[in-house]
């Protein structure tokens, strides 16, 4: 037993007679739970713990282990996200950082992220690292984006390399390098909510008043139109929609935030979705509630 009352193997020894009568016990386990979660083995489930107690004489035993995982387990509700990667330490920290936005599962081998993908309703969206045990997590998005073409993807390496980077785009996937900013990460995950939740008649409407405001161009405006619908790269969908260079694309979408006061387009995305999500649920009151 250590200092602290660990005993080494993920739990604790705490006097019976402080928990007596305090109704603490329900607590004190939630509370070690999220203690010991960064000291789990690597090979844990992220974010899935299982807490126990016993009684012993004149004290309490409480410990945390991982949830067996079972062929099949990983189901989505229609807003969960699924992520899809190998390391556990790295896993658990997307989970805690994204679980504030709905259920984040984890599939850690392609075959195990193919058996989620083709059960259970479908995702809000996928983060989904390109090396892992059994293959490329690139043919993985390959094989979602035969089935769904719209879902966000984020494709995540921790390698260099241009044929991975132009693989992800040719797939309409955002990429992004490890360590991936936080920032970064709760972006992606917003903007899949957003969509998830707004029809595309809300988010015209929110994008042709911004053009009479702002007085967009033509061009601008279906520039502007095209970014919203991307599911990866926005320059490089609106240049391919539209048969522009991906500098001229650049142009127009600098003069956007220009004409809009905005610093980057993914601030202007998010800013359109939240409104078109905010116009659309007063229409249907129902729907802030989900």
């Amino acid at each position: 037993m250590s200092a602290d009352g660990r005993d080494g193997s993920g739990g604790v020894r705490v006097p019976r007679a402080a928990l007596e009568g305090s109704g603490a016990l329900g607590e004190l386990a939630e509370a070690l739970a999220r203690a010991l979660d960064a000291d789990l083995a690597d090979g844990a489930d992220a974010g899935e713990l299982r807490v126990r107690w016993r009684c012993e004489g004149e004290h309490v035993e409480l410990s945390v282990t991982p949830r067996e995982r079972r062929s099949g387990s990983v189901r989505g509700s229609g807003r969960d996200l699924l992520v899809v990667e190998d390391d556990a330490r790295t896993a658990r920290a997307y989970v805690r950082l994204l679980s504030s936005y709905g259920r984040v599962a984890v599939a850690r081998t392609v075959a195990e992220a193919r058996e989620a993908w083709t059960s259970g309703a479908p995702w809000v969206g996928l983060i989904v690292d390109v090396q892992l045990p059994d293959g490329s997590g690139l043919d993985f998005v390959a094989e979602v984006r035969a089935r769904d073409p719209h879902i966000p993807v984020l494709v995540l390496t921790g390698q260099v390399e241009p044929a991975r980077t132009n693989r992800a785009q040719e797939l309409e996937a955002e990429f992004a390098f490890k360590p991936v900013a936080p920032e970064s990460l709760v972006a992606f995950v917003e903007r899949a909510h957003a969509r998830a939740r707004v029809d595309d008649a809300a988010v015209a409407a929110v994008i042709a008043r911004l053009a009479r405001t702002h007085e967009l161009t033509t061009r601008e405006r279906d520039v502007l139109g095209l970014v919203l619908s991307a599911r990866g790269s926005a320059r490089a969908h609106a240049s391919r929609e539209l048969g522009l260079s991906p500098n001229t694309t650049k142009v127009y979408i600098g003069a956007i935030l220009k004409k809009t006061g905005t610093p980057k387009i993914a601030d202007l995305v998010q800013a359109i979705l939240r409104e078109a999500w905010l116009e659309q649920s007063q229409d249907d009151p129902g729907e802030r509630a989900r």
